[in-house]
């Protein structure tokens, strides 16, 4: 199977960023390797969750960077990836119709996000 990693440019005042989407971050992830224990492959599993579901919100609202990136770990989607409430993962009120990016409100681990984008998982739930 052939990985393609696209990427986003994004120019701000006098920065260029460059924004890695698709599986990983990087243009070089790291090699696939089995989770040790079942609660590690959820983690893993929930994460990519979070972290597509960011990706599909920045896509939807054509978003370079999030405004006010959740920087406080949180389980709340409702309350994430943006800590002002304007864009959120779950109950996103779009026109007359709710939106929901992750299929539920809480999630076990806790997250972190940064303006670009790149989340973060900071406790797994399982510890």
């Amino acid at each position: 199977m052939n990985l393609v990693v696209a990427e986003r440019t994004v120019v701000k005042q006098d920065e260029v960023h460059v924004i890695w989407l698709g599986p990983s971050d990087a243009p070089n992830p790291e090699p696939y390797s089995e989770p040790e224990t079942i609660e590690m492959a959820y983690a893993a599993g929930e994460l990519d969750n979070v972290q597509i579901g960011v990706w599909a919100l920045m896509d939807t609202h054509a978003l370079l960077i999030l405004p006010n990136p959740v920087t406080i770990p949180t389980s709340d989607m409702s309350r994430f990836p943006d800590a002002s409430g304007t864009y959120v993962l779950y109950g996103f009120v779009s026109g007359d119709k709710t939106v929901n990016y992750v299929n539920k409100q809480y999630t076990k681990g806790t997250y972190t996000v940064d303006a670009c984008g790149k989340v973060s998982q900071v406790t797994t739930g399982y510890e």
